[in-house]
């Protein structure tokens, strides 16, 4: 098992959104794009996004015809090997925290460099503070904008049912 990594829980939350994209505002709230590993993974996640973005509905074919149809039978899979739509916040919280961890590792592999390369500990220092901070304010740039995009769709979708 990774500590940076769960392709399974990445296509476990694919799969519910497609299988049931009335879990897809509660997963972009906790999700972005740049948090999937797997390049393909990401690319299904930003068409699933398109989908959204442009009024359309998301399933296999809509995502398809964004991502290209070579994509059908891999969407497919993805569908039949999610566990459960109800359980699509679990895994998108998996991939959440694989992502942090992928960020944290990457800040630890920047110290180590500025450490091989002598810098003085003040300089060290404010390289973790201004990554952490960084990694902070994205966070709470992503859950605002996130959850006010949430929030517009909703009342979207709303209104274009009455």
């Amino acid at each position: 098992m990774s500590l940076t990594t769960s392709i399974s829980a990445e296509r476990a939350v694919l799969g519910a959104i497609l299988e049931d994209e009335s879990v897809f505002p509660t997963v972009s709230a906790m999700l972005s794009p740049a948090d999937f590993s797997d390049p393909e993974n990401k690319a299904v996640f930003e068409a699933i996004v398109q989908c959204d973005n442009d009024g359309k509905s998301i399933d296999v074919i809509t995502v398809a015809d964004i991502v290209g149809q070579s994509y059908i039978e891999q969407l497919s899979e993805m569908v039949m090997a999610a566990p459960s739509s109800g359980n699509s916040e679990a895994y998108a919280q998996i991939v959440s925290d694989k992502s942090k961890y992928r960020r944290l590792a990457g800040i630890g592999h920047g110290i180590n460099l500025l450490m091989e390369d002598n810098a003085a500990s003040e300089d060290v220092e404010d390289f973790i503070g201004k990554q952490l901070q960084d990694a902070s304010g994205d966070k709470a740039n992503k859950t605002q904008s996130s959850i006010g995009a949430a929030i517009k769709k909703l009342i979207q979708r709303t209104d274009d049912r009455f």
